[in-house]
């Protein structure tokens, strides 16, 4: 996925959420179908302007990317809206970066000291 297009989807701060971007890649595949450009809403494919009022409350703005593809990937599959917001909540409910508060919203849980952190070369 390009790096255009996933700042398309996360807003202008993506290389801030590596790991966003590499679960919008995963859900949303590789190569041409994967590139997320401009999804048609007519045809049932999810953009954020056409993301349920329910999701936008429930998740923070990087899961709604990563549920948007998710989406549209199940979607662009098989054309089952049911199966594709099926595995859309999925994606969230079992990522690894979020949990579910005691409201029902989902927020992003905080990074662990010295996770995602460049490791120095080692002097051999």
């Amino acid at each position: 996925m390009d790096e255009q297009a996933i700042k398309k989807y996360q807003g202008e701060n993506a290389e801030e959420i590596p790991e966003v971007a590499q679960q919008v890649a995963e859900h949303a595949g590789e190569g041409e179908r994967g590139t997320m450009q401009s999804p048609d809403a007519s045809q049932g494919m999810m953009t954020v302007d056409t993301l349920p009022q329910d999701v936008r409350d429930a998740l923070p703005e990087d899961a709604q990317q990563i549920f948007i593809a998710a989406y549209n990937s199940i979607f662009d599959n098989n054309g089952d809206r049911d199966a594709a917001m099926r595995v859309a909540w999925q994606s969230i409910e079992h990522n690894e970066i979020y949990t579910r508060g005691e409201d029902g919203k989902y927020i992003r849980k905080p990074m662990e000291q010295g996770l995602n952190q460049p490791q120095p070369l080692s002097a051999s």
